[in-house]
């Protein structure tokens, strides 16, 4: 899938600029590369704040 490699980074990124450990940073970017990894062609996918912190209590927890 185009695209997971870049969305981990900006995820990682995120979350090194916000102050979170690397291994929270970490988990960020595997959720933000998730959209990526889930949708085919080109990347047009958007989600909500709210989305995202939801998928990423499903998958790691309270952040």
């Amino acid at each position: 899938p185009t695209g997971a490699g870049d969305a981990y980074r900006a995820g990682l990124l995120k979350g090194l600029v916000t102050n979170r450990d690397i291994e929270t940073a970490a988990k960020i970017g595997a959720v933000a590369s998730l959209y990526a990894i889930e949708n085919y062609g080109t990347q047009e996918h958007y989600y909500s704040y709210e989305d995202f912190n939801k998928r990423y209590r499903d998958n790691f927890g309270e952040i």
